[in-house]
């Protein structure tokens, strides 16, 4: 099977899925560096159902490659771990899935794939890093792989039952590949794409990514990260568009209070019981910096009309181009639901922004 058949418009879109929730992964502190808590592997278990080997395969490629872009983890031990542990994880859940489909449902076929990733985690860690040692973290590596594992695959069995955006996209009839979708096909008559301006808008945000998770100093984070607003607000107004500030405020400050729960380094002061340190002030404010920063960039960088020259260039351009989209800010529809309800409704959003994004 040739490549552009397996790269197809799903694909694609499931791959730009998986590197926005690896961005707010990226934004949730964690104990240990090559910890993950899955929520990326979601389009993978999902994608169970309805791809083939071969695309499922390339998605989990695509979902290694596209996390280690957006954490800043290439040519690290960290990405080392992403490789084990997501393959070991996709393999495990894809043959679960095809010997088990009838008996179990997708919390067994996703607390299997992350028992797999922790075993694959906790071996590499006793080899590279931690040596005789890793047999203290061993009991939260595993423990987490289980919970995170059961709540993934509730998540994913909700999906399945609930997702109008889901089952239209599951059962999509004409899944597009890329074998004749240039970049050519798509423009109007007699228009040529003009590839130097698409190549500089991927080298601004390729630019961006890099200084925010290579450069390890936070108020170079931070100064990307109001660069590109500052940016994106201009450009957004000139066009009459709405810039919310207050959701970008909410989630900076979310991930500012989730990482001052893990106390590191010299104490500032102390709110009863609970001590503010300088490391996790840094680290918190270095996280959301990122994560702002890149939804920033993906926003300035990206536009639904990007255009690639070639099979690879259109995957490229629309793996891109759907992430720019996926982190558009959701239609907030849950100001006066409460509880319960205001969780179904987020959902419901949320699917209605995913339909709207793949299908138009």
């Amino acid at each position: 099977m040739k490549m552009q058949q397996l790269i197809t418009k799903r694909v694609t879109f499931l791959a730009a899925l998986c590197m926005a929730l690896s961005l707010v992964e990226l934004a949730i502190p964690k104990p240990l560096p090559f910890m993950r808590l899955g929520l990326a592997n979601l389009p993978l278990l999902l994608g169970l159902g309805f791809l083939t080997t071969g695309q499922y395969f390339v998605l989990v490629v695509l979902k290694i490659c596209l996390q280690a872009l957006v954490s800043g983890t290439f040519f690290s031990y960290v990405f080392l771990f992403s490789i084990g542990g997501t393959m070991s994880s996709a393999v495990v859940m894809y043959v679960f899935y095809r010997v088990f489909r009838k008996s179990m449902s997708f919390i067994g076929v996703s607390t299997a794939g992350s028992m797999a990733n922790a075993a694959v985690q906790y071996g590499l860690s006793l080899v590279v890093l931690f040596g005789e040692g890793a047999t203290y973290i061993a009991p939260l590596l595993f423990g987490s792989a289980f919970i995170t594992g059961i709540l993934l695959g509730v998540v994913a069995n909700y999906c399945i039952h609930h997702s109008a955006f889901l089952a239209r996209f599951a059962t999509e009839e004409h899944d597009v590949d890329l074998q004749n979708s240039t970049a050519d096909s798509v423009l109007p008559s007699g228009a040529k794409p003009a590839v130097w301006h698409e190549v500089l808008r991927l080298a601004v945000f390729a630019a961006g990514i890099i200084v925010l998770c290579f450069v390890k100093n936070t108020w170079i984070a931070v100064s990307v990260m109001i660069l590109a607003f500052i940016t994106v607000f201009i450009v957004r107004r000139r066009n009459g568009k709405r810039v919310r500030i207050m959701q970008s405020v909410f989630i900076f400050t979310s991930v500012l209070l989730f990482a001052l729960l893990v106390p590191g380094g010299k104490v500032l002061f102390s709110i009863g019981k609970w001590r503010i340190t300088q490391g996790a002030l840094f680290s918190g404010i270095r996280r959301a910096s990122i994560l702002l920063g890149s939804v920033f960039l993906s926003q300035l960088a990206f536009s639904k009309d990007i255009r690639l020259s070639g099979a690879l260039g259109v995957a490229v351009s629309r793996i891109f181009s759907y992430f720019g989209h996926i982190t558009e800010a959701v239609p907030k529809k849950t100001e006066k639901i409460k509880g319960r309800n205001r969780l179904k409704e987020y959902f419901a959003s949320l699917d209605d922004h995913l339909t709207s994004v793949y299908f138009g």
